[in-house]
């Protein structure tokens, strides 16, 4: 795994996506289950730093242009949402 390449931020969001499952319980546990996720959000940054630290040290870059089309496409997620609710 160390010869590989990401981008940055990668492993960032692979902890978020570990550590909202592992927060869950907790809340449940605490009886507040929507502090679990805030707690499995903070859990997941902490154990997506590690690994971003230790796997990936020379991250990949975005190139502009595919920067620009990412931000161009990014509206589209949360317009298309919203016509869901409209009655």
């Amino acid at each position: 795994m160390q010869d590989k390449r990401y981008p940055k931020s990668h492993f960032m969001a692979v902890g978020m996506a570990i550590g909202i499952p592992l927060g869950l319980p907790i809340g449940l546990l605490i009886d507040m289950i929507a502090i679990g996720p805030l707690i499995g959000v903070a859990l997941g940054t902490g154990i997506g730093a590690y690994m971003e630290k230790k796997y990936n040290p020379n991250p990949l870059t975005i190139s502009v242009e595919d920067d620009k089309r990412e931000r161009k496409s990014s509206w589209r997620l949360p317009v298309s949402s919203c016509w869901a609710f409209l009655p």
